[in-house]
């Protein structure tokens, strides 16, 4: 990753305005794919840790040879958030970003990672640092910028040579104004970075999804966490059409009468979890989809396999729930799976 890419990510923020057709090309997936959908054998990923279960808040692969362990901190001022390892010995591989209040230091670091761009993302700081993955592996005296953005978002990405934002106030909610909501990207670039805004709606609880994009085939996928809807956009932001189902979820939210007493809508009626995360083996993306439990005693993730032009390709199940991330290297998507009994094991699926 290069310099210009940290400096162009420490200063300036621009509202990026997608340009929407007038008739957006919308599909359907029929519910009927859940009862069709192939079941994947699952295959236990030997970490090398203690019964292999999960050992931090966060655990991911990379590159099917590297474990990435996030916020594992003994709560020690200078110990390490990040940890990376190898698979099945967990030989230490990489250290960085200590724990701590302290300039250049992270509490607690939510994880996005794209491709070997790892961003890691502490609200509670208001900061970012952006971890080339390839460089870590290789040199172990590689030390990431910690950069402040003073902003909160439930998903930032890599994008061009800067970084992709989702808004925490964007919302199709028809009782909030276009005005109000704003547009649903932020991307920075030289000069400015995002900040709080006065006198608008928090959405973050109500309007969240995954981004995944591949720039050769011009195309950025958005996947919403709370409705059963996917979008797909070129790489300019200009939206292209919408698939929703299988279930036709429909989230009901409730907004605070007066914005200035309490500016966060929450979800009503029962909290609802559709699309989890995303990965790409570069020519396919898999989604892993929770939306409506057809089975009382048990629950299963569906991983729904698209192009990047949103056509829908087949769809697998799995025992247990991928809340999280997961990652595909190799002919294997890798997740960390959640079971019935509410253990969480890091797991591979063969596609």
């Amino acid at each position: 990753m290069n310099r210009y890419f940290i400096t162009a990510v420490c200063v300036l923020a621009v509202l990026c305005r997608c340009s929407f057709a007038k008739d957006i090309d919308t599909t359907a997936i029929p519910q009927e794919i859940k009862l069709s959908a192939k079941e994947l054998a699952s295959e236990p990923v030997r970490t090398g840790f203690k019964y292999d279960t999960l050992d931090a808040p966060f655990m991911l692969t990379y590159n099917d040879s590297c474990i990435i362990c996030i916020n594992v901190s003994s709560e020690t001022p200078g110990d390490k958030l990040l940890k990376i390892y190898t698979f099945n010995n967990a030989e230490p591989i990489y250290t960085a970003v200590e724990f701590g209040r302290g300039q250049g230091q992270l509490l607690s670091a939510q994880p996005y990672i794209h491709g070997d761009t790892l961003i890691l993302h502490d609200v509670i700081k208001d900061c970012i640092t952006i971890v080339d993955l390839r460089r870590a592996i290789s040199d172990s005296g590689y030390s990431p910028d910690v950069i402040g953005i003073d902003f909160w978002t439930n998903q930032i990405m890599p994008y061009k040579d800067r970084l992709l934002y989702l808004s925490p106030y964007w919302t199709d909610d028809q009782r909030v104004s276009k005005q109000e909501a704003g547009d649903k990207f932020l991307v920075t670039g030289p000069g400015f970075t995002p900040g709080w805004e006065d006198g608008k709606y928090l959405t973050l609880n109500i309007s969240a999804g995954i981004l995944i994009s591949n720039k050769e085939k011009d195309r950025i996928l958005y996947f919403d966490r709370f409705d059963d809807l996917l979008e797909v956009y070129d790489y300019s932001l200009n939206i292209i059409r919408k698939i929703t189902g299988p279930d036709n979820v429909q989230p009901v939210f409730t907004f605070p009468k007066n914005i200035d007493e309490n500016n966060i809508p929450m979800q009503s009626g029962g909290f609802c979890n559709t699309y989890l995360c995303a990965c790409s083996d570069g020519s396919d993306v898999y989604a892993a989809y929770l939306g409506m439990s057809d089975d009382s005693d048990s629950l299963y993730t569906y991983l729904i396999n698209f192009d990047w032009d949103g056509n829908y390709k087949g769809a697998y199940r799995i025992n247990g729930v991928i809340y999280y991330y997961m990652t595909y290297s190799d002919g294997y998507i890798y997740a960390a799976v959640t079971d019935n009994n509410g253990i969480t094991r890091l797991t591979r699926f063969a596609i």
